[in-house]
């Protein structure tokens, strides 16, 4: 017989063993079910017939399982089952710290998997998902400690639940009794335990006409809330129904807490009132007056309230001190300290007609403002841009002429150009700075249209919004605040030099007429109410259009950077000039 005879036989033996080898290898368990906390996962499936163990692979893509980069391999014994094994017991196993694995909290992670017997594995299950939950947290501090009943021997208190209440298991209460003006820990049991889903003390056996005081802490598996505030209490006397116990002296500091000026000769004192968590205080009792050593007049103030003294003199030197009086009318000595201030009317920056006063180019008074070489020029554009703000078809009409001008020689393509500007408008006039501050952000947007040679003319809208404290004649601050807005419209002839294709520099001026409103609580200066509908003034103007060469905008877009210099006074009849150094940048399109 020929050797190459041989092989067929074997082979044919080969294949038939082949289904014998797969017919061997474990079964596939079923999908496996997931369970998270926020740093364990809980597999759980059914056995199968005949396999030694199991392998978890798990991991935080699909990729990781599929690859079994990450194999937790467990016999039948270690999983807590005894062999023979039948099929379809239930089973589980903890991916965590027990098997030396670190979860991260709010993360999904992929789990599947196999059987084996002997060196032999079957497939893997289906890849399921799951997420770990956030980190448990402890409950949030208890709030809104509250007096509820009192007597000369015992105090109850209530509490809001803490967030999270479900979670509570038990609050603690700290309670310290004041002995020889200071708060010593004492340890007393509430007469019964507390319901978390109701939480209350009462604490019996205690001292008559004794200050206490009380605060809580919510405790869950996590760990214990931080303590809540304190809750100060006085029992009654003894046989009593009210205590004998003053609250204590508020803390006055001329330092620290300045009286505060507001407006219509009001004061409001700032002080510490020293009786945080005081369970009966009643009211704040300011004393006031002209002379520091008889303080005649008194004002009473809830707890939650602002100190606010009105009603007050004008030019007049005030002192003020203030006492604390109890639910009991125990009245706490006056405050060792006192406050003083000068109390002045106080003024917005356009509230005084004398220094102030709107209108174009004639008086608001009866006869005109006095004359200006560029009167008749002056009150020819202010008409027009006031037309242009108060009457929509007027915009019409001024952009219909600008369009039918004579384009600049060589541009007769794009003479209109828009575009829109932000800046920063900084003050020259001294009073507009101490009221209202340095510098406030600016908005404008603007229409130019060339004409024949080097001239173009643009009209522009502005926005500019100012916040501040009025001030007294004398230059005191106040508290009193008060705002102010600024409609800027201008019209402009400027000259324009072609540096490059892409560069040009301009300069220019022109007319300004200015919508204001100033408002606080009590006041308001209102242009259209006043029925002069803003203030004129003039400006000059100095700048550069950068073109882009990108030829998506295809030439006809860029960037602007300019000075502008306002002087808003109705041409020198205000002592107070709205106007000042203005900074713009801005983008524009020419068409």
């Amino acid at each position: 017989m020929k050797p190459h005879r041989l092989v067929s036989p074997v082979f044919f033996v080969v294949l038939l063993c082949l289904p014998v080898v797969a017919l061997a290898l474990p079964d596939v368990p079923d999908d496996p079910t997931l369970a998270a906390t926020n740093n364990t996962i809980t597999v759980s499936w059914k056995t199968v017939a005949d396999a030694d163990g199991y392998t978890v692979f798990w991991g935080e893509t699909e990729t990781e399982v599929t690859n079994e980069t990450n194999p937790l391999k467990r016999t039948n014994s270690e999983l807590g089952l005894t062999d023979p094994v039948d099929a379809d017991v239930d089973v589980s196993f903890t991916i965590g710290a027990a098997s030396g694995v670190t979860l991260e909290p709010e993360t999904t992670y992929y789990v599947a998997i196999s059987a084996f017997e002997s060196d032999r594995d079957s497939a893997l299950s289906g890849i399921e998902s799951v997420t770990t939950d956030a980190d448990p947290e402890v409950p949030s501090t208890p709030a809104n400690l509250t007096l509820d009943l009192r007597t000369d021997a015992s105090i109850t208190i209530s509490w809001d639940k803490a967030a999270g209440s479900d979670n509570v298991t038990a609050y603690a209460v700290s309670v310290e009794k004041r002995v020889a003006g200071v708060f010593q820990s004492v340890s007393l049991t509430p007469d019964s335990p507390i319901d978390v889903n109701d939480p209350k003390a009462t604490f019996s056996g205690l001292d008559a006409d004794t200050r206490y005081r009380f605060r809580v802490t919510a405790t869950n598996a996590q760990g214990n809330s931080d303590p809540s505030t304190w809750l100060v209490v006085d029992t009654f006397a003894a046989g009593q129904t009210r205590d004998n116990l003053a609250p204590d002296t508020p803390i006055l500091s001329q330092d620290d807490h300045p009286p505060e000026l507001l407006e219509n000769l009001s004061v409001r004192v700032l002080f510490d009132g020293n009786n945080d968590g005081m369970a009966d205080l009643s009211v704040y009792r300011v004393y006031y007056g002209t002379d520091p050593a008889a303080l005649v007049s008194q004002q009473d103030v809830a707890p939650e309230d602002d100190a606010v003294i009105s009603g007050l003199t004008e030019d007049t030197h005030y002192t003020f001190r203030v006492s604390a009086i109890d639910t009991s009318t125990n009245e706490a000595p006056q405050s060792d300290g006192s406050v003083s201030i000068f109390v002045e009317e106080v003024h917005a920056l356009l509230d005084d007609p004398e220094t102030f006063e709107g209108g174009c180019f004639v008086d608001a008074s009866q006869g005109r403002a006095s004359p200006r070489p560029l009167a008749a020029i002056a009150l020819t554009l202010c008409l027009a841009v006031l037309g242009f703000a108060v009457r929509p078809r007027a915009v019409a009409l001024l952009l219909a002429v600008l369009m039918l001008l004579l384009p600049v020689t060589g541009h007769p393509q794009d003479p209109n150009t828009i575009g829109i500007k932000a800046g920063f408008h900084r003050l020259t006039d001294d009073r507009y700075r101490d009221i209202y501050g340095e510098n406030a952000i600016s908005g404008t947007l603007f229409y130019q249209r060339k004409f024949q040679g080097p001239l173009a003319a643009s009209l522009e809208a502005g926005y500019v919004k100012r916040t501040g404290t009025k001030r007294t004649d004398s230059g005191q601050e106040s508290k009193a605040e008060t705002e102010l807005i600024l409609v800027p419209l201008t019209a402009s002839l400027t000259w324009e030099t072609t540096v490059t294709p892409e560069v040009i520099l301009f300069a220019g001026g022109g007319l300004d007429y200015w919508y204001y409103r100033e408002t606080s609580d009590t006041h308001k200066v209102d242009a259209w109410d006043d029925g002069d509908y803003g203030v004129a003034g003039y400006h000059g103007r100095a700048g550069i259009k950068l073109f882009t060469r990108d030829p998506y905008f295809d030439n006809k877009a860029g960037v602007i950077f300019e000075t502008v210099y306002s002087v808003i006074d109705r041409f020198g009849d205000n002592a107070i000039d709205l106007g000042g150094w203005t900074f713009n940048a801005g983008v524009f399109h020419t068409f």
